[in-house]
């Protein structure tokens, strides 16, 4: 550039130049065919929730999952629930699910039974379909709480009317799963007592590495090692 005497205009100058050289469509041209890529993989049965990554996408040669199918698999139902007595440190009796019967679960700590109607990430559709994962659905659909539908602005869950010991709570704050931490989780309230408890859930060994130590039953591994 010719020196104009001043660096704001030589600055004013290059950019000036750089307009030119970039054509303002380009942002829409690329918004476009990325667009257009996503329809060419819906075509092949792919879907992408996030046009942005396929460029970066493209350039990969070798990916690596780690995943078992437990979330995915169909057919997965709850069988077994086995509670811990806080107080013993110690486990309890297993409570075998039944599906027949809405009452199974009256003899689990409330905790417990508030944990598997509340710590999900199912949702309730307008038709009163449930989509979420599998073995959540499985879950809800075996403890027999009703959750709000998605167009909702109540957050209220409540129990079985079978159970007239347990009354609604209410979810205050969803945490959902990150893979950082390994864990998802609700922060609930009793609406009965007003009690506030924070429900955590995740694969065994994750929630022994958060918990107080204290906490935890001397044969937790042997007995959980059985499922």
């Amino acid at each position: 550039f010719v020196s104009q005497g001043n660096w704001v205009n030589l600055v004013y100058s290059g950019l000036l130049f750089l307009g030119f050289a970039l054509n303002p469509n380009l942002p829409v041209a690329i918004v476009w065919a990325q667009s257009i890529r996503a329809i060419w993989l819906s075509k092949k049965d792919i879907t992408c929730i996030a046009t942005p990554r396929l460029p970066i996408a493209a350039k990969l040669h070798v990916m690596v999952y780690d995943k078992t199918g437990t979330i995915t698999k169909n057919g997965v139902d709850l069988l077994t629930v086995v509670p811990i007595d806080s107080k013993n440190k110690s486990f309890q009796a297993p409570v075998n699910t039944n599906l027949s019967d809405k009452t199974w679960s009256k003899n689990l700590p409330i905790a417990v039974q508030q944990a598997l109607g509340t710590c999900h990430s199912v949702t309730t559709m307008k038709n009163g379909e449930r989509v979420g994962n599998n073995v959540e659905i499985s879950m809800l659909d075996t403890s027999g709480w009703e959750i709000p539908s998605a167009d909702s602005t109540e957050r209220i869950c409540r129990p079985p009317k079978e159970l007239h010991g347990i009354k609604p709570v209410e979810i205050l704050k969803v945490f959902e799963f990150d893979h950082v931490r390994m864990t998802s989780g609700v922060i609930i309230q009793d609406l009965n007592t007003k009690q506030i408890r924070c429900v955590m859930k995740g694969s065994y060994e994750r929630i022994q590495q958060i918990s107080a130590s204290a906490s935890i039953p001397g044969d937790f591994k042997k007995i959980t090692n059985q499922y």
